[in-house]
């Protein structure tokens, strides 16, 4: 019996009416700071208020702990997010990450009573701010985006999630992988968790990998501080996405399944990634479809008809990563399950 494999983005949430747009990070990141200043948030391109940095410090706790406010480390990620991304996608947002260490972060010169640069003090001044940027690393890549994902679950939309995609529904009992972090397939379609890769982690996993595809420059501690750049350096390459690593999970949940030599079909649903210029923009999550093509050359392509736009990037970016039958794709409509004229 043929299987199928279905590849699920971020389109398939926002087809359920799920709040997890670029833009809807945002909007959650602005109301952690000020509920009443998401109100004044029209588009990425308007939400201009934090333009100049501020770097997060740390406070001695009534417990004697060194630690940072939250508003701090909002503020300074919303600044860091506005001074990269131009657009109002995750495909931006995320191979933006990747040019951290390009900002140029005007830092405060220490002068002498003579108003001359105090090149000592400047040193001890430029060490503090990158030390104290460095600590704040974790909780920049580790709360605030986890936080905003499991926050998802608690929208009025996710309570009033339903079964939409007939696609899905007629073949619930194949296979899927998935870069969304919502438990949906799961929740809503009835999807056993033993046919679902969930690539990039899950909600349920309380496991979040994102970030861009760069590569990871040496972090060697200055003689000479110049500005930000070490620590910009440094959470640069902690953004860095594990896709190397994940290519192994990939791997092991299709060999694990046994499906590789039996998959037929491919459907993709919701996926950005695919419909990127393959020239200007390869694409952090490429070597996903790589090793899928690699393994499964020959299989059937079926695209939500939605990307319908894209189809020549989808078209030649498919091919450049080994789908044989990239040309032959057709569009589908996901929602009835019947090809697209």
């Amino acid at each position: 019996m043929k299987k199928k494999l279905f590849i699920i983005g971020n389109g398939f949430d926002l087809a359920h009416d799920l709040p997890t747009r670029y833009n809807d990070f945002k909007k959650w990141i602005l109301k952690q700071i000020d509920p009443k200043r998401e109100t004044l948030f029209v588009t990425a391109e308007q939400d201009y208020f934090w333009n100049d940095f501020q770097i997060p410090q740390t406070y001695t706790s009534s417990d004697g702990e060194e630690i940072f406010r939250d508003n701090d480390i909002q503020i300074f990620f919303i600044s860091l997010i506005n001074q990269l991304v131009n657009g109002s996608d995750w495909t931006d947002f995320e191979s933006k990450l990747g040019d951290i260490a390009d900002l140029s972060i005007d830092c405060e010169d220490m002068l002498d009573k003579d108003g001359d640069i105090d090149h000592f003090k400047n040193q001890y001044y430029l060490q503090d701010l990158n030390d104290s940027l460095i600590k704040a690393i974790p909780i920049l890549k580790n709360t605030l985006f986890p936080n905003w994902v499991r926050s998802i679950m608690e929208t009025e939309e996710y309570s009033n999630l339903s079964a939409l995609k007939q696609t899905i529904m007629n073949d619930s009992n194949n296979f899927f992988l998935t870069f969304n972090y919502t438990e949906v397939l799961e929740e809503v379609y009835g999807i056993s968790p033993s046919k679902i890769c969930h690539i990039h982690g899950s909600i349920e996993e309380d496991r979040f990998l994102y970030g861009h595809g760069e590569k990871v420059f040496p972090e060697d501690v200055p003689e000479f501080y110049i500005g930000l750049e070490h620590a910009l350096l440094t959470l640069q390459n902690e953004f860095k996405k594990p896709v190397s690593k994940q290519l192994s999970v990939l791997q092991s949940f299709l060999q694990n399944v046994n499906t590789a030599s039996e998959i037929k079909e491919i459907y993709f649903i919701g996926i950005s990634a695919i419909k990127t210029d393959i020239d200007e923009y390869p694409g952090v999550d490429d070597p996903y479809f790589e090793k899928i093509f690699e393994l499964m050359p020959n299989v059937d392509i079926y695209v939500d008809e939605h990307e319908r736009d894209s189809e020549l990037n989808i078209k030649k970016k498919l091919k450049k990563r080994g789908a044989r039958k990239a040309d032959q794709l057709q569009f589908i409509n996901t929602d009835t399950d019947t090809i697209a004229n």
